[in-house]
């Protein structure tokens, strides 16, 4: 017999046994612990984030989701608790994209039109991740918002909404429905639809909007805010 256990007979066959045993035994401990935590309550390792998929038009937005503010101290504030009478205005917004200045004074004008006494409520949703508290606090103070930002940044309303840019917008009707999301205009190209405004016309009079999606885009990707950019100029995309 040669030195050196590796070497040894049958050594090299009863060591795979034992390791493929030894896997074997693992596996059936995994399975037995899924088992046991299902009916006892134990807690089981943490599952990937589930997608969130965006709710068909006319589909009521069951927001049960409480965000915080950018006040200072932030506040919590229940997104349903917060929607209008007749219609909400949920705007997605973003400190670093320059689309948001471009916007603002549109939307100043559209909420003198359908405001408070119209029963319309409006919310600015900040769903880019990166974005401190520190500076959405501080745009919103240098912009001096009508609306309050709340901070969304795992995009729970957003990506409920379907929106996935800063400058969209999603407007829900008394009850609560999705009746319309996209852009707020199309001030960018020869025209200048005013679907915002129009679709909250409608929602105010308690009609459909004639316009409930408009898929063309004019804003900043989250997590890209780098410019403003619409599909005009995107058609690649």
């Amino acid at each position: 017999m040669e030195g050196g256990w590796g070497k040894r007979e049958g050594y090299p066959v009863t060591m795979q046994r034992w390791k493929e045993g030894l896997i074997a035994t693992a596996v059936v401990g995994l399975c037995v612990y899924g088992v046991v935590a299902q009916f006892s309550g134990a807690a089981a390792p943490e599952a990937p984030q589930r997608l969130i998929r965006p709710i068909e038009m006319g589909a009521l937005l069951e927001a049960d989701v409480t965000l915080r503010d950018v006040g200072d101290p932030p506040k919590p504030r229940n997104v349903m608790g917060s929607y209008g009478r007749t219609a909400t205005v949920l705007y997605t917004w973003s400190e670093a994209c320059p689309c948001i200045l471009d916007l603002e004074p549109r939307l100043r004008r559209l909420a003198e039109r359908f405001g408070p006494e119209q029963g319309v409520a409006w919310l600015a949703l900040a769903g880019e991740p990166g974005e401190s508290l520190e500076e959405l606090r501080a745009k919103r103070d240098a912009m001096q918002t009508f609306y309050p930002v709340l901070r969304d940044p795992e995009q729970l309303v957003c990506r409920r909404l379907g929106l996935v840019h800063a400058g969209q917008v999603a407007v829900l009707d008394g009850a609560g429905r999705l009746v319309y999301r996209g852009a707020v205009d199309a001030h960018w190209r020869e025209g200048k639809a005013e679907f915002l405004e129009s679709a909250l016309a409608a929602t105010v009079r308690g009609e459909q909007p004639t316009t409930s999606e408009e898929p063309r885009r004019y804003g900043c990707e989250y997590s890209v805010p780098a410019s403003c950019l619409s599909d005009e100029s995107t058609e690649t995309e």
